[in-house]
């Protein structure tokens, strides 16, 4: 048991220490336990409309995504022309041109949040992108508004109400 625990400590620290690097990560890695207990009704109005639903016995699965492209340029080439002098008073031009060498890069940062309910109230917060892997700092994108919510008042506001 104590082994367990030990394991479980040093997981969390380290959790802990990558997520204070990035705080968009550290609300997000919060989200995952204060955002436990909040109404059905409240995640519609705080997250909107997930991108895909589900039923499976007594469990809703809400599942949010939430991608960004950055990146830099690839190959491109650059002219100079120079005038100049040194020592002497001799002067001189100069012509150049340089291309560089390797190209851009692409970076794809993806996050899947599924809020998992039960008897329409949420009973857990798991996140993923496509590959398994999870990317808190792209996850805040989606649980963001709910934990401004929170903080802002203690609770989601509840949506508005749709009268005929």
């Amino acid at each position: 048991m104590g082994e367990r625990w030990r394991s479980l400590a040093a997981a969390g620290l380290l959790l802990g220490v990558a997520a204070c690097a990035n705080p968009r990560a550290e609300e997000a890695a919060n989200a995952r336990t204060a955002l436990v207990g909040m109404s059905r009704e409240q995640v519609l109005a705080c997250a909107g409309v997930p991108a895909r639903s589900a039923v499976s016995g007594e469990r809703e699965f809400f599942i949010y995504e939430s991608q960004s492209v950055s990146g830099y340029g690839g190959p491109s080439a650059g002219f100079g022309l120079g005038i100049g002098g040194w020592g002497g008073g001799r002067y001189g031009t100069g012509i150049g041109m340089g291309v560089p060498l390797g190209g851009g890069d692409v970076r794809r940062d993806t996050c899947q949040a599924t809020f998992v309910m039960e008897r329409g109230v949420v009973r857990e917060l798991n996140y993923a992108d496509p590959q398994g892997n999870s990317n808190l700092g792209q996850c805040q994108r989606i649980v963001g508004p709910c934990m401004d919510a929170m903080l802002s008042g203690g609770t989601v506001p509840p949506p508005p109400s749709r009268t005929p």
